[in-house]
């Protein structure tokens, strides 16, 4: 009943807004260089604000001089404005459930992005589904011009709007939308640093998760990684690779431990620290393996050499598919098979790294 009235009420809003737009709206005019840039996403998942990083990086490189204001949850708020500040971004942390159950202070927060008077803002949702949360934040700011996604009516809501092809690599298609303000512009990378001192800090409390090779076991729904891969996996790694295996889930994974032997079971660590000292172990690994998750995003921006695993998900979309530090793999559904080439791209990945890979 509640999801049918939320639907309805979404249908509602939809529709309202969209009256305003009959047709495609104009493009404006934009000042030669551009000083005051907003770009923001509303919502919880951690991996795809990670994956904002080489649009912010871009948007740097292109405008050193402006004030770029980012509006993403609030924990990547923090993780950003500690282990970016060369980006010199101005952060506005997005705490979603103390806002709606505090409407006056959205309000409040809307009105101080309207009176941002922003050159440019840029709504990073999803490439292939049309917001309508994004869309409403995007004109009620009333920038000079707001650039989105053109799914969905995107392209009578947003002045600019970027079509991209189905699959392309998620953190691209953010960078593309600067691309659409500024024709021409070369994406560029970023990576996070955690300062050394904190590093030093979760070696000292945390010292028998330190180091090694990290099984992330925490998912997302079919995401997760099967429970006789798991098996394999802490069974082999210490084989392959001269390292000790840290098995790790988050305060949500209990259903998926649950389907693990006992004797595994016992031996994950439910991680429950803030965004910042996940960070921080992160960096302490020499390699992390996981299904598509937002603490792989999180192990890739610190370049920390991972191995995605990907069941039920869009490698093409969310998958690094080179042959340096970051690799994934599409399981088949055929065990004998992934295990094959996994073994195979864990050998690969060592050689490549320059660790002694027993033959």
């Amino acid at each position: 009943m509640i999801k049918r009235l939320e639907r309805r009420g979404k249908h509602w809003l939809s529709k309202w807004l969209l009256a305003r737009y009959r047709a495609v709206v104009p493009v404006p005019t934009l000042p030669r260089s551009m000083q005051r840039i907003g770009v923001f996403r509303l919502d919880q998942r951690i991996g795809n604000g990670i994956l904002l990083l080489p649009l912010l990086a871009t948007i740097r490189h292109y405008c050193p001089q402006a004030d770029i204001h980012v509006l993403v949850h609030a924990p990547v708020a923090d993780l950003l404005e500690q282990t970016a500040p060369e980006l010199k971004l101005r952060i506005w942390p997005y705490r979603q459930a103390q806002l709606l159950h505090r409407p006056w202070r959205l309000a409040a927060l809307l009105l101080a992005w309207r009176r941002l008077r922003l050159d440019v803002l840029l709504s990073a949702t999803n490439p292939d589904r049309f917001s309508l949360s994004q869309a409403l934040w995007a004109t009620a700011c009333a920038p000079r011009c707001a650039v989105g996604f053109a799914s969905g009516p995107g392209r009578r809501v947003y002045h600019k709007t970027v079509s991209v092809a189905p699959g392309q690599p998620y953190a691209s298609a953010m960078a593309a939308l600067w691309q659409a303000v500024q024709p021409g512009a070369v994406v560029q990378m970023a990576r996070l640093t955690v300062p050394r001192q904190r590093i030093e800090s979760i070696r000292r409390r945390f010292p028998n998760l330190a180091g090694g090779v990290c099984l992330w076991l925490g998912a997302t729904g079919a995401k997760a990684l099967p429970p006789w891969l798991v098996e394999k996996l802490v069974q082999a790694i210490p084989r392959i690779w001269p390292f000790p295996i840290r098995l790790l889930a988050g305060p949500h994974d209990h259903q998926i431990l649950a389907a693990l032997p006992t004797t595994l079971r016992e031996r994950v660590q439910m991680w429950q620290e803030p965004l910042i000292d996940t960070a921080a172990l992160f960096s302490t690994f020499q390699l992390f393996v996981s299904a598509d998750t937002g603490p792989r995003h999180l192990a890739i921006a610190l370049q920390v050499p991972s191995l995605g695993l990907f069941h039920h998900s869009n490698i093409h979309q969310y998958g690094y598919a080179g042959e340096g530090y970051h690799r994934a793999l599409q399981l088949t559904g055929h065990p004998r098979r992934d295990w094959q080439n996994i073994q195979a791209q864990l050998k690969r990945m060592g050689a490549a790294i320059g660790w002694s890979v027993p033959s």
